[in-house]
């Protein structure tokens, strides 16, 4: 790789534009950047065919696309193909293309390594180094070869039980302008409640696994997270970190810390954004 150049692959429409005028161009130059970038994804600079050959060569002699191919892959008999990309620090993460009849699913790397270190996982094993910048989640989908056959299942089966986005949106409740922007930017933006309420009314599985199956309880407690607000979402997740730890850790002079009384203070923002704080005191019997 290499680093005496920057990247522009990871930069939002704003930076973009102020790249180009740094570099003496008009500010449009950016959106035709952006452009090229995230709906053409073009992987030379010189590509970018509707910005004149002096200005690609300004650009190029400060800057590079900032994409780079996978270093391994391994391939599963179901179709199912693991990746490995490099990140700009040098590190490497793993990126899954899972294929299903008419559709394809990729799972993408957020971070380097992880902390809850999952016995399962393989990846929780490597400990936490860190998250990862823009450029290295996107480089993740930009350079996928598989990538032309991603779908939007959301976008598909909207088309499919919809004459219009809009008379969906009429029928699940929310603005038009939340959906067109879960479209155009993708769902995993959107609240928690906003994917739900989407999911259910398209008949898709918000977890993105067919197969997985959700007891009574559990589903309860999922619905009734969807309607908490801020304040009561920060408590529940205090709470389960808490609970997670007990059933996960011992104490430093290895005292069990599955028996016995924990007690843990909580605080989360509320409107006046004057912070509430409460104590929660967990008994167990040993």
């Amino acid at each position: 790789m290499n680093n005496e150049k920057k990247y522009l692959l990871g930069l939002t429409l704003a930076e973009l534009k102020q790249v180009a005028k740094d570099l003496g161009m008009p500010a449009f130059t950016g959106g035709q950047m952006a452009k090229w970038l995230y709906e053409q994804h073009v992987k030379s600079i010189d590509e970018m065919t509707n910005i004149s050959k002096a200005n690609r060569a300004k650009l190029a002699a400060e800057y590079e696309i900032g994409c780079f191919g996978y270093s391994d892959a391994q391939h599963s008999v179901d179709g199912t193909i693991k990746y490995l990309f490099p990140t700009r620090s040098g590190k490497f993460v793993e990126t899954v293309y899972i294929p299903d009849k008419d559709r394809a699913t990729l799972c993408v790397s957020s971070q380097v390594g992880c902390k809850m270190n999952c016995l399962f996982c393989q990846t929780g094993k490597q400990g936490f180094e860190g998250s990862l910048p823009a450029g290295d989640i996107l480089n993740q989908v930009y350079s996928l070869p598989e990538v032309d056959k991603l779908t939007n299942i959301v976008r598909d089966e909207i088309s499919r039980q919809y004459k219009s986005v809009r008379q969906f949106a009429f029928a699940v409740g929310i603005p038009l302008s939340t959906i067109n922007s879960a479209l155009h930017n993708g769902i995993g933006g959107s609240s928690f409640d906003t994917v739900v309420q989407i999911c259910r009314t398209l008949g898709i599985c918000a977890l993105g696994e067919e197969n997985i199956h959700l007891t009574e309880d559990t589903q309860r407690i999922l619905d009734q997270y969807a309607k908490l607000d801020d304040y009561g979402r920060h408590t529940i997740a205090s709470v389960i970190q808490v609970e997670y730890d007990r059933c996960t850790k011992t104490f430093e002079d290895g005292s069990d810390l599955r028996g016995g009384y924990s007690s843990v203070n909580l605080s989360a923002p509320v409107a006046n954004d004057e912070p509430v704080s409460m104590n929660v005191l967990a008994s167990r019997e040993d």
